[in-house]
């Protein structure tokens, strides 16, 4: 063989190493190598209220109660949980509420709760 041939075979074997390189280091980089620790311990919030109204109906005619929950109050972040899958549930029997959350302190939080408990919030405590 050649010098050229050994040459061209060489640049591919270390193209090669490269790309497995490559394919190892984004393995471990998305954590396919990593190890899940799963503990149990103190809760991480404390004094967390949640405040909740349901909705019945089509997943489509829920945006005017987002409306009105985000305009009581815009500060706090909210959650939507689906119960049922649209596919498999009538659309007057879907059950979806939407949830807004926040802690006992701090920027009025008794005044907000007292603001969605007006409007058929339902609430609880954490």
């Amino acid at each position: 063989m050649d010098w050229e041939l050994v040459a061209l075979l060489l640049c591919i074997l270390v193209l090669f190493a490269c790309l497995i390189a490559t394919f190892i280091f984004l393995l471990r980089y998305l954590g396919v190598f990593g190890r899940v620790e799963v503990t149990v311990g103190k809760p991480v919030v404390k004094n967390l209220w949640v405040a909740y109204k349901r909705h019945e109906g089509s997943y489509g005619e829920c945006g005017p109660f987002f409306t009105e929950a985000v305009s009581l109050c815009p500060q706090l972040s909210s959650i939507a949980v689906y119960y049922d899958d649209p596919n498999l549930v009538s659309l007057i029997d879907l059950r979806k509420p939407s949830v807004y959350y926040c802690t006992n302190q701090g920027w009025g939080a008794t005044a907000k709760k007292h603001r969605l408990q007006l409007r058929s919030y339902q609430a609880f405590i954490h």
